[in-house]
């Protein structure tokens, strides 16, 4: 079996939540992100044994395309704009640092979710 090349795909990233100030966050532009690396977290549902699930992810931001200064939050989203992991994605959970650049896990957001 051949393994499949990874694809990077551009995302956007839209802060929200709370700043340190207790303001709103999500009220500033979206951040884009010129270089992403997502794939499945596929996880077979344990009650029911129905197979894999397709609503979690990870992706890999690599220290170079990360903009300066820039956080990813517990509160934030993703907009991935093309590809098998199009649409929107919430950050779940503490982003962790990897010596090639940060792994983000995700859950999927709600069809039809704006900005």
């Amino acid at each position: 079996m051949q393994r499949r090349k990874p694809k990077y795909v551009a995302a956007e990233l839209h802060q929200g939540g709370l700043d340190e100030r207790g303001r709103r966050r999500d009220n500033k532009p979206p951040i884009t992100l010129p270089r992403i690396l997502p794939w499945d977290r596929d996880t077979t549902e344990p009650r029911t044994g129905s197979g894999p699930s397709h609503d979690r992810a990870s992706a890999l931001i690599e220290w170079g395309y990360l903009p300066k200064g820039v956080v990813i939050g517990q509160t934030d989203r993703l907009l991935i704009p093309e590809g098998r992991l199009q649409g929107w994605w919430h950050v779940d959970g503490k982003p962790q640092e990897w010596p090639r650049g940060l792994q983000v896990p995700l859950t999927r957001g709600r069809t039809g979710e704006g900005r």
